[in-house]
């Protein structure tokens, strides 16, 4: 098993240290149990997107492919500051 050595800031060390008394044996069991967690979630995500193989997953792959050869239209100038000016002026979503 690898060994890793973290320096946290005081705050998050008393909050290791209330996670371990709430139920993991140590802070450290408690930061294994998220990493965990972490790697699970991204395997399950990977493996979800993997076994999506729909008829729409599929034409959508063919059409990005067929539209990756061209022909390819240039853009018009001042094309990137319309864009930016567009996302910043949207209001966040909540």
């Amino acid at each position: 098993m690898t060994k890793i050595t973290v320096t946290l800031p005081a705050r998050l060390e008393r909050y290791l240290e209330r996670k371990a008394r709430e139920g993991y044996e140590s802070p450290e069991n408690f930061v294994l149990a998220l990493v965990e967690s972490c790697e699970l979630q991204e395997s399950r995500a990977t493996d979800a997107l993997e076994l999506m193989e729909t008829p729409a997953r599929s034409a959508l792959e063919d059409l990005l492919e067929e539209r990756s050869r061209g022909p390819f239209v240039p853009l018009r100038e001042g094309w990137k500051e319309r864009v930016l000016k567009k996302a910043t002026s949207r209001p966040p979503r909540t």
